[in-house]
């Protein structure tokens, strides 16, 4: 995961100081032909990020490349980033938030309603997203535009 460094507080606004990465995020990376085994790689690793999240109860429910980020590309190593809309699942948690990037939202994000109690969503959505990514990083092109 992408390592927090610290924060400050500058009148009514909020600032959070992270790792640099100079090679960016992997949206900096898609204009490439990656291949197969990189992308297999990428895949990899985010799946180990996810599994960690999910086995600690926390949803991304924003992945997409650009919250993918680049440490090397040889050999490949990638962290997660962008925590911004994460949440912490408890037993009484329900997802009925609209918070999602077009592009990578899974289909019962882009439906909910969230003034009713049975439309809900699980931390499944970001299995989606990562389906979208892996698309994207093969094909060269986003599976569904915005």
């Amino acid at each position: 995961f992408v390592e927090f460094l610290g924060w400050f507080e500058n009148h009514d606004r909020l600032f959070i100081a992270m790792e640099y990465f100079e090679q960016g995020d992997l949206r900096k990376h898609l204009d490439k032909q990656l291949g197969g085994e990189v992308v297999q790689i990428i895949t990899r690793q985010v799946l180990n990020g996810l599994q960690t999240m999910h086995a600690n109860n926390i949803a991304h429910r924003d992945l997409k490349p650009d919250n993918i980020f680049v440490v090397s590309m040889s050999p490949v190593w990638v962290k997660l980033g962008d925590f911004g809309i994460s949440k912490r699942i408890h037993s009484d948690t329900s997802f009925r938030s609209r918070v999602y990037t077009d592009s990578y939202a899974a289909p019962e994000v882009l439906g909910i309603d969230p003034n009713s109690e049975s439309s809900i969503y699980t931390n499944a959505v970001d299995m989606w997203s990562l389906g979208c990514v892996v698309y994207e990083l093969l094909a060269g092109e986003k599976l569904f535009s915005s």
